[in-house]
């Protein structure tokens, strides 16, 4: 069992981890029978659970309880199911990261900016906060439970998935960073046409490791786009179509060793579609 730490009454920041026989959180966790406080963790602002490999429940009875909490990170909690506390009205950061088992939806939290979620694929995501700026997503499951459209987003991290990527444009209209990594599918070039959205300023690919093309076409309407960035690609070693966008300042190839040699020998198969661009970055090293 966990001592009553909601009774502290200037409790700011806390962090439980590698507690490896604790099976439960429950009511033991925020008050006893000697407790004062109506509202336990009054003060709270930090809460992190991390390598807690027994933990399957957290029982949050406590409606009024963390009101001040701003930031919440659950990690590696491989055993924890079912719900996380519901009322959060102050949090503005959430992380749920390799907890597999975990089936729930995000907690409600209106004042959330940032949510990152990985490894965790039954966690759903049914409402996106109105102040969300960045989200971070790896898995199929929470893309495709996105249903929403949300104008307020501007920075999205998501594993490659074809139905999750076709659906980016639709829902998140303002977007201006976009990180792609990872992959769940074959790939041999991307992005289509109509993926992105137009108002993307920053683009960065990421181990998508058996891309082979990159397509001007997928690109060609982001016209205020002005950093590529292309990471750990290791197959992809040739660009399609005529150039890619005008409006790009910089061009960043690291790890990718294919595209990044011809690159470097101003190949005139991919040279014409990049000179352009005023500043080129490959594997740490100007060449352009």
């Amino acid at each position: 069992m966990l001592p009553s730490l909601g009774q502290l009454p200037s409790l700011q920041h806390l962090e439980i981890s590698k507690f490896e026989r604790l099976p439960i959180v429950g009511a033991e966790f925020y008050r006893n029978d000697e407790s004062c406080l109506e509202t336990p963790f009054p003060m709270l602002e930090t809460l992190r659970f991390q390598s807690m490999p027994c933990w399957e429940e957290w029982r949050s009875l406590e409606l009024n309880s963390f009101p001040r909490l701003r930031e919440l990170i659950i990690r590696d909690c491989s055993m924890l199911r079912g719900d996380l506390p519901n009322q959060l009205p102050s949090l503005r950061s959430l992380r749920i990261e390799n907890c597999e088992q975990l089936s729930c939806c995000v907690p409600r939290g209106p004042a959330i900016t940032s949510l990152r979620i990985e490894g965790s694929n039954e966690v759903r995501i049914e409402e996106l906060p109105p102040l969300l700026d960045k989200l971070s997503i790896n898995g199929k499951h929470q893309a495709e439970s996105i249903i929403y459209p949300q104008r307020s987003l501007r920075s999205l991290t998501i594993s490659y998935c074809e139905k999750q990527l076709s659906c980016v444009a639709l829902l998140f209209h303002g977007l201006t960073h976009l990180y792609i990594e990872g992959e769940c599918e074959s790939v041999k070039c991307l992005p289509k046409e109509g993926w992105l959205p137009a108002t993307l300023e920053y683009l960065r690919l990421d181990s998508i490791k058996s891309v082979e093309m990159l397509e001007c076409k997928g690109l060609a309407h982001l016209t205020s786009l002005q950093q590529l960035s292309i990471h750990f690609c290791y197959n992809l070693e040739n660009i399609d179509g005529e150039k890619l966008p005008a409006s790009l300042l910089r061009l960043t190839i690291y790890g990718s060793p294919l595209l990044g040699k011809r690159c470097e020998m101003k190949d005139p198969q991919v040279w014409p579609k990049i000179s352009h661009i005023p500043a080129i970055y490959v594997d740490k090293r100007w060449i352009w």
